[in-house]
């Protein structure tokens, strides 16, 4: 009898023990409830900055290493020149010889006035030249004996934003006289100067004096 009592108390215990599984919600065993996993944030990528151009440098264009310039159109001088001052003289290339004496120098700039489209300037106008180191320059200078005008010369080592005087000699080669003949009432010399600043690039010859744009006239202009 009391064997039976203790094998039936033993089942209870067991059927107790069963039915208190650690997955019962309302057992007091303390069950670990299942955490959902929260989804990690993907980090955002950071661009690269985007490089800033730099921009390239404008070329200066190359200075030549001399100019010869038969003063027949503006191709020669330099940007600097106020062409719309500046005419070219192609009448009576007669009266304006070149230093032989022989030859005709058949276009001459002098202040603008010859195209009907433009007032005549009276005012100083410069023509401009520019090489890549200035020793020399020379110039057939052609003035009228009524008229007369006036030639100097400036240079600059400064590309143009300055300007200095430079001695010029005159070589008279042919005197004006009231014939009308070859040269008639011109008279024509050359000009030449040697003596420029080291580092000059620049010069300029200015026309200056009459109030007639006509006279004085520069031909055929050498710049070393």
């Amino acid at each position: 009898m009391r064997r039976r009592e203790f094998l039936a108390s033993g089942i209870g215990v067991a059927s107790l023990t069963a039915g208190c599984s650690s997955g019962d919600p309302g057992s007091g065993g303390g069950s670990t409830a299942t955490e959902t996993p929260t989804e990690a944030s993907t980090p955002t990528a950071t661009p690269p900055d985007t490089p800033t151009a730099t921009p390239s440098p404008t070329a200066t264009p190359a200075l030549p290493a001399s100019v010869e310039d038969t003063a027949e159109n503006f191709e020669l001088v330099d940007d600097l020149t106020d062409t719309d001052s500046l005419g070219v003289d192609e009448t009576n290339p007669q009266y304006f010889p070149h230093q032989d004496n022989g030859t005709e120098d058949a276009a001459r700039f002098g202040r603008a006035g010859w195209a009907d489209e433009v007032d005549p300037v009276t005012d100083d106008v410069a023509i401009v030249y520019g090489v890549r180191s200035v020793s020399t320059v020379s110039f057939e200078g052609h003035t009228n004996a009524s008229n007369g005008g006036a030639f100097a010369l400036e240079a600059s080592t400064d590309g143009g934003e300055s300007w200095g005087a430079v001695d010029l000699a005159e070589e008279v080669y042919n005197e004006s006289d009231d014939s009308g003949d070859f040269g008639g009432f011109w008279t024509n010399a050359v000009y030449t100067a040697s003596d420029f600043p080291e580092g000059t690039q620049h010069v300029r010859v200015v026309l200056s004096g009459s109030s007639a744009h006509w006279s004085p006239q520069v031909g055929h202009v050498t710049v070393e």
